[in-house]
């Protein structure tokens, strides 16, 4: 079985800190893949935690794959931006 070499690249996470102007902290942070911000998928939370756990639950079996062998390789990288 070939896995697609795009599975076993690097993968980058950003993370952003949006603080929107509304009373609700619900959307405070976004995360999403570093070049697919168009595409999505978007995680948002109160916290900077919270915002990876959405965007994780979000992820189809690709995404999950790619991003569950990027930690165990040590290539999953998480940036905060602004």
């Amino acid at each position: 079985m070939s896995t697609p070499s795009n599975i076993d690249a690097a993968l980058t996470v950003k993370v952003s800190w949006d603080f929107p102007p509304v009373p609700v902290r619900s959307h405070d942070w976004s995360a999403y893949f570093d070049g697919r911000e168009e595409a999505g998928p978007w995680g948002h939370g109160e916290t900077h935690e919270a915002a990876l756990a959405d965007l994780y639950e979000q992820l189809d079996s690709e995404d999950l794959e790619r991003w569950d062998r990027a930690q165990v390789r040590g290539t999953l990288s998480i940036r905060r931006v602004r």
